[in-house]
């Protein structure tokens, strides 16, 4: 069973449209297991329809912003290569490559960003 720190601890935000209120975006973050000092960054995601139009960055400057506010030293993520445009988004903010590893077809990355 999930505890309700658990819960209070986790923060997500979602955009929606608003003319229809469907959910077009979203990001996801949970305090990092064993470093009190580190929040993950867990999921981001926009729909297909509505990619390229700045929610991407709009989400992940609200979760920097938010990591931030709450006082975390760094913000951490996983991501894989055949994700370049993610990659670049998080490049573009700031975050670097601090772990590469190979695993079967793929290469896993883990970002990080210091606040």
């Amino acid at each position: 069973m999930v505890s309700d720190e658990a819960f209070e601890r986790s923060h997500v935000f979602v955009i929606r449209k608003p003319t229809t209120n469907e959910l077009i975006g979203m990001v996801a973050l949970e305090p990092h297991v064993g470093d009190d000092k580190t929040i993950d960054l867990k999921a981001i995601s926009v729909a297909e329809a509505h990619r390229r139009e700045g929610l991407g960055q709009k989400l992940l400057s609200h979760a920097i912003e938010t990591a931030r506010g709450l006082g975390y030293a760094a913000i951490k993520l996983v991501t894989l290569d055949v994700l370049p445009i993610a990659r670049r988004l998080y490049e573009r903010n700031g975050f670097r490559v601090v772990e590469e590893k190979p695993i079967p077809f793929y290469i896993l990355y883990t970002y990080q960003l210091d606040l």
